[in-house]
């Protein structure tokens, strides 16, 4: 089995060796899907952790850790374990990411694919998926995370359910696979995988992946626009270098966190640590769609975060979090309403 040249514009040796992560977006773009199927997105984001506001900026990234705990915790709350290939056979058609409108303009579906994954770093600085010849055939195939938590079958599944879903859009329904393949072992429900997928489905495999034939992969597709498919190129590299660069709203939080512990943290102050004016930086903001007591609320609360999880005593969370008495910090503790082994530790002050 060979694997075919994917290469997207050059990723630095950083970016391949930096901690896993997964885009804000894109995770966004999940959690309402999982509410579309009927899950609760808040207390998802609850069980998770996750600030669902935050997740809205174009270049936000998470942690891959807690894109894993997002699936922990709608399988905790749901207890279905085919709610990942449920709801990746519910994602829209026309998802609202650059990879995927690359996809849908590709001349055929294996330039569609082969263009979407050579630009998946704008989703993840990992490379999830490749392309490989199966024989005759070609197979989209979906790589574990080794160097991180262990990826669930359920959002393995979305993953495949998900990329299936926009084959058969890009195809208005006429793409076929020959069959689909699951490392995860079966966990019954044969049946409602083959509906979804249309074609055999094989469990306990070497590997993970969509197998597609020849004549699929070269079927032409309608609409194709070489100008469209330049340009969004051209917008998933524009991001990508936002991506790499420190964002903005970044810069924002770095001086922020920097004031936090000090008397004074306001726009004047921040704005003077970044040698802007204050009218500067609010328009900046604005033109983030973010406001500057949101990001000190969100900058506190991942300080809280991190300190509680590095055994960090609340004298000295309350410090580095800039609250002036430990009631304060208790408040916002309870407002953030963190769970989990946080909610354990909360109680303990």
């Amino acid at each position: 089995m060979t694997k075919a040249s994917t290469e997207p514009f050059a990723r630095s040796e950083t970016d391949l060796e930096a901690p896993r992560q997964m885009s804000g977006l894109w995770t966004r773009t999940v959690i309402a899907v999982l509410e579309h199927v009927g899950m609760d997105a808040e207390a998802i984001c609850e069980r998770a952790n996750l600030d669902y506001e935050l997740l809205s900026y174009s270049d936000s990234r998470i942690p891959w850790d807690d894109a894993v705990r997002l699936w922990e915790a709608a399988i905790e709350i749901s207890g279905d374990i085919t709610l990942g290939l449920h709801a990746g056979d519910q994602l829209p058609g026309r998802a609202n990411n650059v990879l995927a409108m690359l996809a849908i303009n590709g001349r055929t579906v294996g330039e569609g694919i082969i263009t979407g994954v050579r630009h998946q770093a704008v989703l993840t600085n990992g490379e999830i998926v490749t392309i490989e010849e199966d024989g005759t055939d070609k197979m989209i195939r979906f790589h574990r995370i080794e160097d991180a938590l262990p990826t669930s079958p359920q959002q393995i599944e979305f993953t495949v359910a998900a990329v299936h879903r926009l084959l058969s859009t890009m195809t208005l329904n006429a793409f076929r696979a020959n069959e689909v393949r699951f490392e995860h072992c079966h966990r019954g429900f044969r049946d409602e995988y083959e509906r979804i997928f249309e074609c055999p489905v094989r469990f306990e495999q070497p590997t993970t992946g969509i197998v597609v034939s020849r004549e699929v992969w070269n079927m032409e597709l309608e609409g194709w626009d070489p100008a469209l498919r330049n340009r969004l190129e051209a917008i998933a590299a524009e991001l990508y270098e936002r991506i790499q660069s420190p964002s903005f709203l970044r810069s924002v939080s770095h001086a922020i966190r920097s004031l936090l512990p000090q008397t004074k943290c306001d726009v004047a102050a921040t704005a003077d640590r970044l040698n802007i004016t204050t009218d500067a930086l609010q328009r900046r903001l604005s033109e983030e769609g973010a406001q500057f007591r949101d990001v000190v609320d969100a900058t506190r609360l991942a300080i809280v975060k991190e300190g509680i999880n590095r055994d960090l005593n609340p004298e000295e969370i309350e410090r580095q979090a800039g609250f002036s008495t430990s009631r304060a910090l208790q408040r916002s503790i309870r407002r953030w309403r963190l769970e989990g082994r946080e909610g354990a530790r909360e109680r303990r002050w």
